[in-house]
C-alpha cells in the first residue's frame, strides 16, 4: 500500500509499507505515469529505478559524475554504460555489490506494490 506523497527537499517522499518493513523512497521526478524513486545515494551517484519497469529483471539505474549506468542486480552485471569512466564504473559495481540485498528488496517491494 502506498501512502500519499509528502513534500521533502526538492522532491517527494513515498512511504511503502509492508507488514514486516517500512521502506522510504525519495522521488525526484514524476513523468506522466512514471515515478522515479531514488533508493540510494553514495559517492556522488544516485541509484534509482523507474516504477513501470517491472517486466524486466531487477536492475538499478545510476546517474552521477556526468555519466549513467544500468546494472542488473541478480547476478550483478553491467547492462549499459553512457559516458562513465572505467574507475567510476568499478565504483558503481562495488556499491551495487555492497548493497545488493537492499537494492533487490527495494526493487521487489516497489514492483510488488505496483501489481
Amino acid at each position: 500500500m502506498m501512502r500519499r506523497p509528502e513534500k521533502k527537499g526538492l522532491g517527494l517522499s513515498y512511504l511503502l509499507t509492508k507488514p514486516e518493513r517500512l521502506v522510504s523512497f525519495e522521488v525526484l521526478e514524476v513523468k506522466k505515469e512514471w515515478v522515479i524513486p531514488t533508493v540510494l545515494r553514495k559517492n556522488g551517484f544516485r541509484f534509482f529505478f523507474y516504477s513501470r519497469e517491472g517486466n524486466e529483471p531487477a536492475h538499478i539505474h545510476v546517474i552521477g559524475r556526468n555519466g549513467e549506468m544500468k546494472v542488473w542486480l541478480d547476478p550483478v552485471s553491467v547492462s549499459k554504460v553512457y559516458n562513465l569512466k572505467s574507475k567510476d564504473q568499478k565504483n558503481v559495481v562495488e556499491i551495487v555489490n555492497e548493497n545488493k540485498a537492499f537494492l533487490l528488496d527495494s526493487w521487489r517491494q516497489w514492483h510488488e506494490s505496483d501489481s
